[in-house]
């Protein structure tokens, strides 16, 4: 995951967090453009190189980096989280694996994932650059630390939008 950091602190480590940008992601299925600060901006762009890294604690973020969604809300990140984490467990299931159709296995990952970024931000914090990586980093952090807290209670307010789907 360091090594994937290592660009992004190359070109944004003399950011500071609150600097406003214009951040423009494209790829072959759409152009995604954001007026937003350096920590936001990055906070999307980490989580995808974070994501898309060879780091065994973030194995399980690989689909979602494969379906990467810019800038996305907190209720967007915790539908992909949770729909990314179930289909795996529909594939496992498939598989003949146990699954885990309660999500305790996506908050300990989680759990285990707040070790990984805070060695990354001392690691961050130790070379000296200016707060927007490493507060895009916090930002990313603070999700993970929410999770497996609050996941129960944010699905509970996206059930209305499938009562009313005929699945």
């Amino acid at each position: 995951m360091a090594a994937n950091f290592v660009p992004l602190i190359e070109l944004f480590g003399k950011l500071r967090s609150y600097e406003n940008v214009t951040a423009q992601v494209e790829s072959d299925e759409r152009t995604v453009t954001k007026r937003t600060t350096v920590q936001r901006a990055l906070r999307s762009l980490m989580g995808l190189l974070a994501a898309s890294s060879d780091c065994p604690h973030v194995e399980f973020l690989k689909p979602m980096a494969y379906f990467h969604l810019p800038f996305s809300s907190e209720d967007e990140t915790i539908y992909r989280v949770a729909s990314s984490y179930l289909l795996a467990q529909y594939f496992r299931r498939q598989q003949g694996k146990d699954s885990d159709l309660g999500l305790d296995g996506l908050k300990a990952r989680y759990q285990a994932l707040q070790q990984v970024n805070a060695a990354m931000a001392r690691r961050m914090r130790a070379i000296k650059i200016e707060d927007g990586a490493v507060n895009a980093l916090a930002l990313l952090d603070l999700f993970a630390q929410t999770l497996p807290y609050s996941i129960d209670a944010a699905l509970e307010e996206l059930q209305p939008a499938f009562e009313r789907s005929r699945m």
